[in-house]
C-alpha cells in the first residue's frame, strides 16, 4: 500500500505550499498541509503505550482515558525527529480527529510520515497505510483508491499505531492536498522582479505602521531584497545591516475571488508579516532559500478590492541577514490524483527550540504573543507552535549556535 512521492520544501511558518509541477493545461500544481505535521505545527493527539485492545482505530472507541500531547512522539536521539512528546516504550497508540474539505478534493490527499519503527496508519478505522521498516525523515505518501475511499467530508479520525525494537524511535503523520491552479503574481519577490518598497530601520513607534492609513512618506524606497551579501540564497538589491527593519507596500486587486493565497519568503531572521493591519504570518528563526506559505485564510479575510497595503518586520541577531517576498493568489484548482511512490522530503531549517512565548513589540503591532492566535486563524485551535522563545523586554534571544 506504499505510495507515490511528490517533494515537498519545508518552513518553519503555518501552511506549507510548494508549486511542483505543470500540468498539460499549463495549470501548476501545488501541495498543501491539511493536518500539519511538527515541522509546521505540533498539534495535539490522543496517544497511549498501553495496548488499547480490539476496535481502538474504529470512530467509536472510546479514548477519554488516554493521555494528549503534542506530536511527533519518540526519542530526540532519532534523526530528523521533532518531538513534542517523549516516547520510550515498545508501541505507542494515536488517535485524533480532524476536518478536510469534501469528497472532490480526494483524489489530491495523501500523507506526511516520519515512523521508526514499523507503523499502520488508519483513517475512519481503514487501513490505508503500513510500513514495517523505517524511514530517517519526513516524506510524502499518496493513497491507493482504497485509502482515499476512507475519508469523508467533515470529521474524520486517523489511528496511527508505532512499533519499536531497538534505536531511536519516532512517529509522526500529516494529512496533504495536491492541486492544480493557475497562479497569479500579486506582489514579485526579487528573483523574478526587484519591486520597490518603502523601508525603515527606525521604530515607528505606533502599532499604526501595519495599517493601510499609516503615513510612510518619510520612509525610504528601495528595491527588495534587503540585506547584506552573501547571505545564503539571497537577491540583495538594498543593503540591510542592522537589528530591524520595517518594510510597507501598497497592491490593489481587482477582486479576491482566489482559492489559495501564498507568500514566497526569504527570511533571516525573524519575521512578521500583516496585510490591512492584520497579521497573517509570524515565524522564528531563518531560511536558507526561498521558501511558499499558504497563509488563505488570514490573507482572504482581510484583503478587500482595490487598494491593500503588506506590511513586513525582520529582526536580525548574527550572521547573514535577509529579508525579501512576494504574494501569490491561486484560482481554478483541481485535485491532482496521485501515483504510488515514496519520497524524502528536504530539511527544515529549524535552527531552536524555546520553552515560553511572551510579550514582543506590544506597542509596535508585533505581536509575538499571537502566534497562538495566527495558528488559529490558520485553523488549528488545538496547535502547540513549535518554536517558542522567552522575550523579556523588546527584542529577541540572541546566545544561540549560528551557522
Amino acid at each position: 500500500m506504499m505510495t507515490h512521492v511528490w517533494n515537498r520544501n519545508a518552513t518553519l511558518g503555518l501552511w506549507l505550499a510548494a508549486a511542483l509541477a505543470t500540468t498539460a493545461s499549463g495549470q501548476q500544481v501545488f501541495k498543501s498541509a491539511l493536518v500539519p505535521t511538527a515541522r509546521t505545527i505540533q498539534s495535539i493527539w490522543k496517544f497511549t503505550t498501553d495496548d488499547p485492545g480490539a476496535d481502538w482505530q474504529t470512530v467509536d472507541f472510546a479514548d477519554g482515558a488516554w493521555s494528549s500531547g503534542p506530536g511527533g512522539f519518540g526519542s530526540r536521539i532519532t534523526p530528523s525527529a521533532i518531538v513534542g512528546t517523549e516516547w520510550t516504550s515498545s508501541d505507542i497508540w494515536l488517535r485524533k480527529m480532524v476536518t478536510l474539505p469534501d469528497p472532490a478534493t480526494l483524489d489530491g490527499l495523501g500523507l506526511i510520515v516520519h515512523h521508526d519503527e514499523a507503523m499502520e496508519i488508519y483513517v475512519n478505522g481503514v487501513l490505508v497505510l503500513q510500513d514495517t521498516g523505517y524511514s530517517q525523515d519526513y516524506y510524502s505518501a499518496a493513497l491507493d483508491a482504497q485509502g482515499r475511499a476512507a475519508f469523508k467530508t467533515g470529521d474524520n479520525l486517523i489511528a496511527v499505531h508505532c512499533h519499536q525494537t531497538t534505536g531511536g524511535q519516532f512517529i509522526d503523520v500529516g494529512v496533504e492536498y495536491v492541486y492544480s491552479g493557475t497562479p497569479t503574481a500579486i506582489v514579485n519577490d526579487a528573483r523574478f522582479a526587484s519591486e520597490n518598497w518603502s523601508w525603515t530601520t527606525e521604530d515607528p513607534g505606533t502599532s499604526n505602521w501595519i495599517t493601510p492609513a499609516f503615513e510612510d512618506a518619510g520612509w525610504n524606497v528601495g528595491s527588495a531584497g534587503f540585506g547584506t551579501s552573501g547571505t545564503p540564497g539571497s537577491f540583495v538589491n538594498t543593503e540591510w545591516n542592522t537589528g530591524d527593519i520595517w518594510l510597507r507596500k501598497k497592491f490593489n486587486l481587482a477582486d479576491v475571488s482566489f482559492n489559495h493565497v501564498y507568500l514566497n519568503i526569504h527570511h533571516d531572521e525573524n519575521v512578521m508579516v500583516a496585510i490591512n493591519g492584520t497579521t497573517v504570518l509570524q515565524m522564528v528563526g531563518y531560511t536558507s532559500d526561498y521558501q511558499q506559505v499558504d497563509i488563505t485564510d488570514p490573507a482572504l479575510a482581510v484583503m478587500t478590492p482595490g487598494e491593500n497595503v503588506i506590511a513586513v518586520y525582520c529582526h536580525q541577531t548574527v550572521g547573514g541577514q535577509y529579508i525579501d517576498l512576494g504574494l501569490t493568489a491561486v484560482k481554478s484548482e483541481a485535485p491532482v490524483p496521485l501515483r504510488p511512490g515514496k519520497s524524502a522530503l528536504p530539511a527544515i531549517q529549524a535552527q531552536f527550540r524555546f520553552a515560553n512565548l511572551s510579550a514582543f513589540h506590544p506597542a509596535h503591532g508585533i505581536l509575538f504573543p499571537g502566534l497562538s492566535a495566527a495558528w488559529a486563524r490558520a485553523g488549528a485551535a488545538d496547535a502547540v507552535p513549535p518554536m517558542m522563545f522567552d522575550v523579556q523586554g523588546k527584542g529577541f534571544p540572541v546566545s544561540r549556535a549560528r551557522r
